[in-house]
């Protein structure tokens, strides 16, 4: 999340460089730059958030064949979990 904070402190720095912009263009300019960030942001957000759901999914999984090993007795005895 770390990542995430920086790309939305990097928006905020290209929204303060708009306002304290003279020129209309650079106001422009700085503002799609912020953008810029803030999609970049979200996608790691979303990435992130991916990452936690698919990592939770394969430890269900894994508790599942583990539980499945030891209602067959198939479960190898130095395995400690």
């Amino acid at each position: 999340m770390r990542r995430v904070a920086e790309y939305k402190q990097h928006a905020k720095d290209c929204r303060a460089l708009a306002e304290s912009s003279v020129r209309p263009d650079d106001k422009v300019v700085f503002e799609e730059i912020a953008k810029a960030w803030d999609k970049i942001a979200a996608l790691r957000e979303r990435d992130l958030e991916e990452s936690v759901v698919a990592l939770s999914s394969k430890r269900r999984e894994a508790r599942g064949r583990h539980g499945l090993l030891i209602r067959t007795g198939c479960v190898d005895p130095l395995w400690e979990g």
